[in-house]
């Protein structure tokens, strides 16, 4: 630090100036423990005289005392509060009243400390602790229960003051304060500090003192500005905070301090503003802060409009440094290149100016908001004549915006109740920006307001001629609500037959016949009869019930059975939300495209067929196979235990089989008009990432169930073999996952095989008998041993 370098130079003289300018203003615990340790060192007892020892003493009492009312109360503070105590226990006394008045002091401090969350304050519990029973052990007793309370409320309130302060320490030591960009970072960390704050308003100590909570709220708030300095949020909530306490001149000084930081912050300098107007204070001192913050605003947009300048001029100059000098022997082709390199330098030129276009507007709105509020306080403060004073000279400043004359306008007939002057403000407007489509809208619904019909209907033509057709839109969408409202039947199909002449629109169009039949928020017709968006209901909401009616038909996205709920269609308030996600077209760009160009040919070769004796007669299983009997090994005989009996033969191969399942009728016609698989000979495809994307599709879900229809398919020979154990082979039906071809279902709705016989087939009811698949979940329990 600095201070460090002065103390080292023994420049006393200047390392005072650096307190005294800055302890203060900035609050920094390890500033306040440089100024204690430079007031211990400069005057300590130890080297100072004898008659001066109890003035040096003293000396550093107050120090001590200064620096904890300062940064007593911050939670790393804990080490200073031991030090003084350390300090105390220390001191010399020569009398009984000197050692009872030091004894005195000590524990006052205990008390003190004991009830702030501070990091080692389990230590300095301790000690007091310590310090009772060494003076005497039966008021010890007594004193010790009446400050256990507190102490276990700071203890537990230091540990969610660390929880809190978890992103906020983490951040500290690489932190800079720097204007705010507002990125991810900082946000978390505004958030971070304003939780803490919202915590110490919450009074977790329960402290019946409200001025002790008002101290530990306003430190909070300095401890935040220290960090977030550039933050004009901070700074505002301060500022309140300290006018709910009643100390509005407290406020005046914080938020000048701010303004003097951040010159050219709006919401400092309107804060600022009202609560000097709120405190009477002299009318003089606001006129010289708006007139400070205008002037900085207006010096910001000519800084913007240096710079932009001096980058269009370097742009310009390097591109005329690489234009070729001698052009005489060029042919048509480098002619060309040329004229490419200038369309390019144009385009370049032509961002700047754009970026320059974007960053003024957003510069000019503040400073006519300035203007505006300006006007707004004046008329508070002295009346409808010095806000047209202001009014007066924000029409000669360089760089306002319609807004100032359209708040000058309505300021007007609401407070001086004089439409005339009105009008004459919007005609100064609207000749001093004849193609501003806000302005014109503005001007046109006072002139419906006032019913001033005439007028607001020359206004209107005079906009449809003056602005382009896109920009012309407001205009109709005023017109158009009045003429439905309160004007004639011929006057509304008029208008509305020059609108869709104009903009080359259909007359059936949803949202014009949605605006024809609406008053105020009253929009059944759109939401009931044409499927448009609910006004009442937000975009969020509606995508949570499709989201939820989605989910309902189970997480591997299969219809419910018949029997159980069906999803119902999404009701008309659905609307336009639901029809924008369903009609919504597909964007190409948005998803990989594979490169064609490396793709190989994959012609597969078909499987050699295995010729296997097949045995005839009765006891076929599926698609004529023999039915697999669990082989019983000699090691041990069949009801051995399982963990005594020999490995079991493997099964012998069998041919692919056939299965009958059942899928949706549209499927099957798709499945009938596909060529053979064994046919295609083309290259290989992402098949996982094609029904992910038909997955994510926005497709409704059909109220009913479709119809299943049975299909034959062939199984791979691995899965042929795998079936070979299974508890359903050689059963004459299918098992899980199959269908015996017969279309029967069950109670339920469900696709049910058919009974099986022989072979030991079917699971078991639970009271005897034997059922379906369901009662025992389909679990398959070992080769040829059913299980309950």
């Amino acid at each position: 630090m600095f201070i460090e370098f002065e103390q080292r130079q023994k420049a006393l003289d200047r390392v005072e100036q650096i307190f005294t300018r800055c302890l203060r203003k900035v609050n920094s615990l390890e500033m306040w423990r440089y100024y204690l340790n430079y007031i211990r060192r400069t005057h300590s007892p130890a080297t100072a005289p004898a008659e001066k020892r109890a003035e040096a003493r003293q000396i550093i009492t107050q120090a001590f005392e200064l620096v904890l009312a300062n940064v007593g109360l911050d939670k790393e503070a804990g080490s200073l509060w031991a030090e003084y105590l350390a300090f105390l226990k220390a001191s010399e006394t020569t009398s009984m009243y000197e050692e009872q008045v030091k004894m005195d002091s000590q524990r006052k401090v205990f008390h003190r400390a004991l009830v702030i969350p501070l990091s080692n304050i389990e230590a300095i519990w301790k000690d007091y602790d310590l310090f009772e029973n060494g003076l005497n052990k039966l008021t010890a007793k007594k004193l010790l229960s009446e400050k256990s309370s507190g102490y276990m409320t700071a203890r537990t309130a230091y540990r969610e003051m660390k929880n809190l302060m978890a992103t906020i320490d983490g951040s500290a030591k690489t932190w800079n304060a720097v204007p705010p960009s507002f990125n991810e970072s900082e946000c978390t960390l505004l958030e971070a500090w304003k939780k803490f704050i919202a915590w110490e308003k919450s009074n977790p100590l329960r402290i019946e003192d409200a001025s002790a909570v008002a101290a530990r709220v306003v430190y909070a708030f300095k401890s935040a500005l220290s960090m977030l300095r550039f933050f004009p949020e901070i700074w505002n909530d301060a500022a309140s905070y300290l006018v709910e306490l009643g100390r509005e001149e407290d406020a005046i000084a914080m938020l000048t301090e701010a303004t003097e930081i951040m010159p050219r912050s709006l919401l400092l300098h309107f804060s600022l503003a009202e609560i000097k107007e709120s405190a009477k204070k002299d009318f003089s001192e606001i006129t010289s802060l708006f007139d400070a913050l205008i002037a900085n605003l207006e010096t910001g947009i000519n800084e913007l409009n240096a710079r932009f300048d001096e980058e269009k001029e370097r742009l310009t100059a390097k591109l005329a440094a690489e234009a070729p000098k001698d052009t005489s022997e060029w042919d048509g082709e480098m002619r060309e290149l040329d004229r490419g390199r200038q369309r390019q330098a144009d385009a370049e030129i032509g961002k700047i100016d754009e970026a320059r276009e974007q960053e003024l507007m957003v510069a000019r709105k503040g400073y006519s908001l300035a203007w505006i509020i300006y006007m707004r306080i004046a008329r508070r403060c002295q009346g409808v004549k010095a806000a047209r004073n202001v009014f007066k000279l924000a029409r000669k400043a360089p760089h306002i915006t319609t807004h100032v004359y359209v708040a000058s306008a309505l300021m007007e007939y609401y407070c001086s109740k004089q439409a005339s002057v009105a009008c004459n403000i919007f005609e100064a407007g609207v000749k001093a920006f004849a193609n501003d489509a806000v302005l014109l809208g503005q001007y046109l619904e006072f002139l419906l307001q006032v019913n001033d019909d005439k007028n607001a209907r020359a206004l209107f033509e005079r906009g449809l001629v003056a602005l382009p057709p896109e920009q012309a839109q407001s205009l109709w969408s005023i017109f158009l609500k009045h003429e439905i409202s309160y004007g004639e039947l011929p006057n509304i199909t008029k208008a509305e037959k020059r609108r869709r002449e104009m903009y080359q629109q259909d007359g059936s169009s949803s949202q014009s016949v949605a605006e024809r039949w609406m008053y105020l928020d009253l929009n059944n017709v759109a939401e009931q009869d044409l499927g448009l968006q609910s006004s009442s209901q937000s975009a969020a909401t509606q995508k949570a019930k499709l989201h939820k009616r989605t989910a309902s038909a189970g997480s591997n996205g299969s219809f419910p059975p018949s029997g159980a709920a069906s999803v119902q269609p999404p009701p008309a308030s659905v609307g336009l939300e639901f029809r924008a996600q369903s009609l919504e077209s597909v964007h190409p760009e948005r998803y990989p495209r594979p490169e064609f160009g490396k793709w190989v040919p994959y012609k597969p070769e078909p499987p050699k067929p295995v010729p296997l004796p097949l045995p005839s007669g009765e006891g076929l299983g599926p698609a004529g196979m023999p039915p697999i009997q669990p082989t019983v090994p000699t090691g041990g005989p069949a009801n051995a235990p399982m963990h005594a009996r020999a490995p079991l033969a493997p099964p012998m191969p069998i041919p692919s089989p056939t299965a009958v399942v059942r899928v949706p009728e549209q499927v099957a016609k798709l499945l009938e008009v596909l060529p053979p698989a064994a046919t295609y000979n083309g290259p290989l495809v992402p098949i996982d990432d094609i029904i992910e994307i038909f997955r994510r599709l926005p497709v409704q879900i059909p109220p009913i169930p479709p119809l299943m229809v049975p299909v034959t398919v062939t199984l791979p020979a691995s899965v042929g073999a795998g079936l070979s154990g299974a508890p359903w082979a050689g059963q004459g039906g299918g098992g899980p996952g199959f269908s015996s071809g017969d279309g029967r279902r069950d109670g339920g709705g469900r696709n049910r095989p058919p009974p099986r016989s022989g072979g030991g087939g079917g699971f078991k009811r639970k009271g005897g008998g034997r059922g379906s698949d369901d009662d025992d979940g389909g679990r398959y329990r070992g080769p040829g041993k059913r299980h309950r």
